[in-house]
């Protein structure tokens, strides 16, 4: 057997297991060009501050589009996150210890819907959230989105439900009012 075999195996796996479990630097700039690749009948508004009356709001990216208003949340835990839909809190865990504890998702994203609906009526609103960094395990749930399908989730709204004057509307109020 080649005396190189096994150092280039252990760190062809120590990469691998950095590219898993490490952060990656400038994960931030992941989502907002695969939204731009969305076509001209998608807007996309990026890094929307909501005032509300519980305080303010940052909302990573809104797309506003003939088939409803895509709210997407980024987040940048790194390791793995154990998907508790019932549960105020989620574990986090980065080389089997638990980090942290990671206030539910699907419970802030239903929030930031409420209060946006608050301002702009009852249109038509569908949060996404994309752990960029973090494998999730537990159930599947349809506002938990990989990165790599964001745009097939987008895209798999075709019938038109929002009106040209509504989502002229709410581009408004994104841009400028929620400042």
């Amino acid at each position: 057997m080649d005396p190189w075999i096994l150092p280039a195996l252990a760190v062809l796996g120590l990469a691998l297991a950095g590219w898993f479990w490490l952060p990656r630097k400038g994960a931030r700039l992941e989502i907002e060009p695969l939204l731009k690749e969305l076509g001209k009948e998608y807007s996309v508004v990026t890094g929307v501050i909501l005032r509300t009356a519980r305080g303010m709001i940052r909302i990573d990216h809104v797309v506003v589009s003939p088939y409803g208003l895509f709210l997407v949340h980024e987040r940048l835990e790194p390791g793995r996150v154990d998907v508790q839909p019932g549960q105020r809190e989620w574990p986090v865990s980065v080389w089997r210890k638990q980090r942290e504890a990671l206030y539910n998702p699907l419970w802030r994203s239903r929030q930031v819907i409420n209060d946006l609906q608050e301002k702009l009526g009852e249109l038509p609103m569908i949060s996404l959230v994309v752990f960029l960094n973090a494998r999730l395990q537990g159930p599947e749930e349809p506002v938990l989105v990989p990165p790599q399908n964001v745009l097939r989730r987008i895209r798999s709204f075709s019938r038109p439900v929002v009106s040209a004057e509504d989502q002229q509307k709410a581009l408004a109020f994104l841009r400028q009012d929620a400042r």
